[in-house]
């Protein structure tokens, strides 16, 4: 057992848009609040992970922990950025506009490049990794080690976008493919990546790569959008010639393989070919969302437990800020009073038939002299009939040429077919469920599996806790009994601090209504008018006060003075001391949250 509950933290922000990010930034800067032996808490925290949103403000406070800035700054620079910037309005007008691209010739045309540029320019000031190893060793702060976690789209891995300062440590950057650590092996095909590459890595490139959420962006290409113009070790990993070879051979297995008679032979030359190019050339590697995979950045603290304490315990606390939780929206079913009508292939040829009918019109009227109507209707008739047939030719050209197997031409046939009301059912349906099993099901199920091994595994005992931004939510019928905090937190003690003096009505109602705010990257002027950017980080300060109070009751720091066997008796006197101090101010904090949970908000506002 740690000679100290809170020696070397190890603090984890979870992803969840903007959302996250506000309530990540509560959560730091509670730590920040909150005192320790004479010094914030949060000067603990020795390893940051991060997942999509939480990547936000937590790669932006260890920028200013590494240029000497105070919390305070940290704080107030984040929260403008989120209220003052969209960033899908500001990208899409970005992409839209040639210029901008002559200015960044380094980058591809897309949103997410658009992203990367815009994190890059206004809330990481044009730093790069460079920033982290240019400290010198004995100028560090207590924060020495980051992870950002990415998705990549090849094998499906995590793609650790981490550095460490730890003395004699290293970690992998990349994964099996990228290794920064393991040279190339005969089970390993990773490409090496030097220090001199990481420190050209712009943040803000870090920053997209774990925030680049599937459906709203692409992904981005490693190395090849992280390059800058005037890099050096970076831009060799990337064989522009030799890539463009592979996928000219990739097109041509793909039209082999679409023939009807393939020659298996022919393709796997190409395959022979394609692995003989890749062995000496990079992939260009497509990264998205970390929250994919890992949308609490507990597998990276997982990652950093086992590399930094070479197999002991390295980390006395795993702290982690959850903005999901386990809650999924029911499935709503489209209700349809007409499912017959017209297929899309029927109505076409009914506008096509409008339109020869208008024509023959036409006809009609100048033959009897009624030239000047004749021929207005002639044009009327003669654009829409022309162009359905166009359009209804040019479907089934493109049909043919997307659709290679005949199946899937039946398969079409049968969809343009289908009443239209029943047509259009069917596309929200699936656009609805896949939407669910992409953000919430699938999300979820992955988050359990790492939940579980945080409680499960007896080795984090004592050392962990979660902050969940639902722990306060109002509970059904204002029953005590039925809220998330008695479920989760289930000691009695806990709940009689928790519930003594004021009733919990305000912590519950800035709670209930920061929850409501959706997963975007943008606050809205109206979502700004309900201070949901300020109750969100107010809900993540309150939160880590009542999990820090819950985790010191439940290491054995009774409140009611009879202390016992738990693993605070083992302490030494000094420290047992400590942290009777810091739960005096965690008691007096939450006090003052029940009271006004706007408090420590306006005070570092």
């Amino acid at each position: 057992m740690a000679s100290s509950p809170f020696s070397r933290i190890c603090l984890s922000l979870s992803g969840g848009g903007f959302r996250s990010a506000a309530f990540s930034l509560g959560n730091l800067s509670y730590l920040h609040q909150l005192q320790y032996r004479g010094d914030a808490l949060l000067q603990q925290v020795v390893t940051i992970t991060t997942a999509s949103g939480g990547t936000f403000p937590g790669l932006r406070y260890a920028l200013d922990q590494y240029e000497d800035k105070p919390f305070e700054e940290t704080f107030r620079t984040t929260l403008a950025w989120l209220k003052n910037t969209n960033v899908f309005d500001v990208a899409l007008s970005h992409v839209r506009t040639p210029a901008f691209w002559d200015q960044n010739p380094g980058k591809r045309r897309s949103l997410i490049n658009a992203a990367a540029i815009l994190y890059q320019e206004t809330l990481f000031d044009n730093r790069r990794l460079s920033v982290f190893y240019d400290k010198s060793a004995q100028d560090l702060p207590p924060l020495k080690t980051f992870i950002g976690t990415s998705t990549e789209f090849k094998e499906g891995l995590n793609f650790r976008l981490a550095w460490t300062r730890v003395a004699g440590q290293s970690l992998t950057f990349g994964n099996r493919r990228w290794d920064l650590n393991y040279p190339e092996t005969p089970y390993s095909d990773a490409k090496g990546i030097s220090i001199d590459a990481l420190r050209e890595i712009r943040l803000g490139d870090v920053a997209a790569a774990s925030s680049a959420f599937p459906g709203a962006f692409e992904p981005i290409s490693f190395p090849d959008d992280f390059c800058p113009e005037d890099s050096k070790c970076l831009a060799p990993l990337i064989d522009e010639e030799r890539r463009n070879k592979i996928e000219e051979l990739q097109r041509k297995r793909s039209e082999l393989r679409a023939a009807e008679k393939a020659d298996e032979r022919d393709i796997r030359d190409i395959n022979n070919q394609i692995n003989d190019l890749r062995d000496i050339c990079n992939p260009a590697t497509a990264l998205m969302d970390g929250g994919i995979l890992d949308n609490q950045g507990l597998g990276a603290a997982f990652h950093a437990e086992k590399f930094l304490g070479d197999g002991e315990p390295f980390h006395s606390l795993f702290f982690v800020a959850d903005n999901a939780s386990y809650f999924v929206d029911d499935f709503e079913f489209e209700t349809l009073r007409k499912e017959f009508g017209l297929g899309a292939r029927g109505l076409l040829r009914l506008l096509q038939t409008i339109g020869i009918s208008v024509l023959t019109l036409g006809v009609v009227l100048m033959a009897l002299s009624y030239v000047y109507l004749g021929l207005v209707t002639l044009v009327i008739g003669g654009l829409t009939g022309g162009g359905i047939y166009w359009l209804n030719r040019r479907i089934t050209r493109l049909s043919r040429s997307a659709l290679s197997s005949q199946n899937m031409r039946r398969y079409w046939n049968h969809l343009v077919r289908l009443p239209l009301p029943l047509l259009v059912r069917f596309l929200k349906e699936r656009g609805r469920s896949f939407y669910l099993m992409v953000e919430q099901v699938f999300l979820k199920q992955i988050r359990g599996f790492y939940q579980e091994r945080l409680f499960n595994d007896e080795r984090f005992r004592h050392r962990r806790f979660i902050s969940h931004l639902y722990l306060f939510l109002r509970p059904k019928e204002d029953d005590i009994n039925r809220s998330e905090y008695r479920r989760i937190l289930k000691n009695a003690k806990t709940h009689r601090e928790l519930e003594a003096g004021l009733p919990l009505d305000k912590v519950y109602d800035t709670v209930t209504e920061a929850y409501t705010m959706p997963l975007t990257l943008w606050f809205t002027q109206e979502e700004q008018n309900r201070q949901l950017p300020e109750k969100l980080i107010a809900t993540g300060q309150l939160t880590a006060c009542a999990m820090l109070l819950n985790h010191l009751i439940i290491l054995g720091l009774d409140p009611e003075g009879e202390e016992d066997h738990r693993p605070f008796a083992t302490y030494e006197e000094e420290e047992k001391q400590a942290l009777r101090n810091t739960f005096a101010q965690l008691r007096g904090d939450w006090a003052k949250f029940k009271e006004n949970p706007m408090w420590l908000v306006n005070n570092l506002s």
